[in-house]
């Protein structure tokens, strides 16, 4: 909570999504969970792999603290090569920044089914690409 109602400041610190409130009685931080945009497309993982029935969501993101590239597309696909779900990093859909969070479902929004899922991550302007894959256990 924070210590008084009265804010005088606001300040993001992007580089770990910490946000601090400052107020007329202390300054307070806050965790949020949102990452910075990423400004190339490195080695990528998703966690929690694999991801069991209990897991929700999975978070596809850069290893080492790096993020993905706003306008990177993101495809996932079942094992035949099938389109199971396709999305962008851009703002106002399921991110968090430079993360993407996949609920499990496929484009008619099921569940999908137990097995490994590859995902393929493209720059707008194709010049990077990477893939990783998934482990479902439902």
């Amino acid at each position: 909570p924070l210590p008084s109602n009265r804010i005088l400041k606001i300040q993001v610190d992007n580089s770990n999504g910490k946000v601090y409130f400052a107020t007329d009685k202390g300054i307070v931080a806050f965790k949020s969970g949102v990452a910075p945009y990423g400004e190339s497309l490195g080695e990528v993982y998703a966690y929690p792999n694999p991801v069991r029935k209990e897991n929700n969501f999975v978070t596809i993101d850069g290893r080492n603290n790096t993020h993905l590239p706003k306008d990177t597309n993101v495809k996932i696909l079942d094992s035949s090569g099938r389109l199971v779900y396709e999305t962008n990093v851009v703002e106002g859909q399921e991110l968090k920044g430079g993360k993407v969070v996949w609920d499990k479902t496929n484009l008619a929004g099921n569940r999908v089914a137990s097995g490994v899922y590859i995902v393929l991550l493209t720059l707008p302007d194709r010049s990077e690409k990477t893939v990783t894959k998934i482990a479902v256990i439902n």
